[in-house]
């Protein structure tokens, strides 16, 4: 007679099943581009599973990319620091985002230097790309939480580029954002095979440049020096040769480095 199974064993079971229905909606989201369906998930697996790989970090370099993106479409040096400062409180954040309350306060004084946010009336006369800059601004500035900012990841950015071509109902940003999904959280439902022995020192010096100098040519460069030191792991190899984007919080730089 087979033994019955422990309730211990049981929930063991159901947990991984649910870590597998997770993985594949995960993957059919991104791959068929369900935006909708991708934020109610990244919103699940914070609220309801606390996964680690989606940090406050993580999630605001997001915006931070997804502003730099469209930084172009931007006129205001006040908006263009803000982006700045928000990259800098994105750093130095702990636990669910909150910024370094000088970054923070130093955001909020360059906004309140032009003006009444936008809510709030006497507003000042933009045209609706001012507006939409200066919305992206502010959100940038907000000290959200984690669980809030994931559903929206990227949303403001879409909305100013979508303004600015004149198609505001569209969402021309929606390619490089899923590539924005895979580079950061890419990584979300593997357990990469690596180890400490990997982080020599070419390939925590090409990691390093990287990072600090935002320019991700090196990446197939990486992945050679990443083999060279004994990585076989097909995930990380090819991630660090795809066509990418790849940006700050790029999770195989991030694992180099030791950052989460």
């Amino acid at each position: 007679m087979a033994k019955r199974k422990s309730s211990r064993d049981l929930m063991a079971e159901e947990a991984r099943r649910k870590q597998l229905s997770l993985e594949v909606t995960w993957h059919e989201c991104v791959e068929k581009q369900s935006y909708y369906g991708l934020a109610s998930l990244m919103q699940e697996l914070v609220i309801d599973h606390r996964h680690p790989g989606v940090t406050a970090r993580r999630a605001q370099l997001f915006q931070v990319a997804a502003a730099r993106r469209v930084e172009h479409l931007i006129a205001s040096p006040v908006c263009r620091r803000t982006i700045e400062l928000a990259e800098a409180a994105a750093e130095r954040s702990e636990g669910a985002y909150s910024p370094h309350l000088e970054t923070y306060g130093a955001i909020v004084a360059e906004l309140d230097e032009y003006g009444p946010p936008p809510d709030f009336l006497p507003r000042p006369q933009l045209d609706p790309v001012e507006v939409q800059t200066y919305e992206l601004a502010a959100e940038l500035a907000q000290p959200e939480q984690v669980g809030v900012r994931v559903r929206y990841l990227g949303g403001q950015a879409a909305t100013l580029a979508a303004i600015a071509s004149g198609t505001p109902d569209a969402n021309p940003e929606a390619d490089y954002h899923y590539g924005l999904h895979r580079d950061i959280f890419g990584s979300l439902f593997l357990a990469p095979k690596f180890n400490r022995k990997m982080r020599t020192l070419t390939v925590v010096a090409l990691a390093q440049h990287m990072y600090e100098s935002r320019d991700f040519s090196a990446m197939p460069i990486l992945a050679d020096a990443l083999q060279d030191a004994g990585c076989a792991d097909e995930n990380i190899l090819s991630h660090c040769r795809g066509p990418g984007p790849h940006v700050r919080g790029c999770w195989v730089v991030d694992l180099v480095l030791g950052k989460e």
